[in-house]
């Protein structure tokens, strides 16, 4: 990876995506996805502005499947 370059950030067709792959031994606990994605639009400079917050909620909802795996 290169300095200044985005982890967890994706781009299809023009349209920016923030992306998380989801480790194996949570998938049960987030309906069986595979990675959570949340679209930032098609501008760049405003998709990177927003990409630190799609990827906080998605911390939350690994903590939230760690938190319901331990006392499964």
């Amino acid at each position: 990876m290169m300095a200044g370059e985005l982890r967890h950030f994706m781009e299809r067709d023009g349209r920016y995506f923030a992306r998380l792959v989801i480790p194996e031994d949570l998938r049960p606990y987030l309906e069986n996805k595979t990675e959570l994605r949340a679209p930032l639009g098609g501008d760049y400079r405003a998709a990177v502005r927003k990409h630190a917050g799609g990827i906080g909620g998605f911390m939350e909802k690994i903590a939230l499947a760690e938190r319901r795996k331990a006392t499964a």
